[in-house]
């Protein structure tokens, strides 16, 4: 799935300029980590789209930051889309108001903690978990909250960075050796890297499909879909 041009511009002026550099934000701007931030969006739309075909029950996003999944998917799939994120209100009021700037129905944030989730058990048909397990401080008890919350046939959409060489020098380049810390992507929790990452995600889920983004040798992100047994 394509992401118009329109829809990126629309997104990027419903960001308050106090909060472009917030929480990780400000990546998005620079042209190459831009490119990349919308391509993942598009490479996990379209088994997401697939996914949740047929079924009428509630999707979430956890860690959603400032809702631009969530709108995308309000926008696209037709199904309640709850944002979950321990932003205060002021990000998660954004959020909703970018949910709004694309028309996107059925979209609610709630402010909460991805490893005490305030959900009953088998909830949600899908979740989706992008970039935000290398910040946490135990990825096991998230894994294990969100295997909990997703119904028996659910699926896992999860992203976690890998950054190769190459584009390891260009985040050096663009971060200013590292002073500009709001754009660093290191694991800082009980994982030490997405290797480590993907030998603990089998303990919870069944990997489907692995594909990294934007591709292995120039490698940003990994994603993995997944699946509840």
């Amino acid at each position: 799935m394509k992401i118009s041009k329109q829809t990126k511009e629309n997104i990027r002026k419903s960001i308050p300029k106090q909060y472009v550099r917030y929480a990780g934000i400000e990546p998005y701007y620079i042209p190459l980590f831009g490119r990349i931030y919308w391509q993942r969006l598009e490479r996990i739309l379209q088994p997401a789209l697939r996914e949740v075909a047929g079924h009428d029950d509630y999707i979430a996003d956890l860690g959603c930051g400032f809702g631009v999944l969530v709108a995308l998917l309000g926008k696209t799939v037709g199904v309640p889309v709850v944002g979950i994120d321990e932003y205060p209100s002021g990000p998660l009021k954004v959020a909703q108001e970018i949910c709004d700037t694309l028309s996107s129905s059925q979209c609610t944030f709630i402010r909460g903690d991805i490893s005490r989730l305030a959900f009953q058990s088998d909830v949600f048909q899908s979740c989706f978990c992008l970039d935000v397990l290398e910040h946490v401080p135990n990825v096991e008890d998230c894994l294990e909250e969100i295997r909990r919350v997703l119904k028996a046939d659910g699926s896992l959409f999860v992203t976690v960075p890998v950054e190769g060489k190459v584009l390891n020098i260009a985040r050096e380049v663009t971060s200013l050796h590292g002073r500009r810390r709001a754009i660093s992507p290191h694991w800082r929790g009980t994982i030490a890297n997405y290797k480590e990452f993907e030998v603990r995600l089998p303990d919870y889920f069944s990997i489907t499909k692995k594909e990294y983004i934007p591709n292995k040798l120039f490698a940003y992100d990994v994603l993995y879909c997944c699946t509840k047994e």
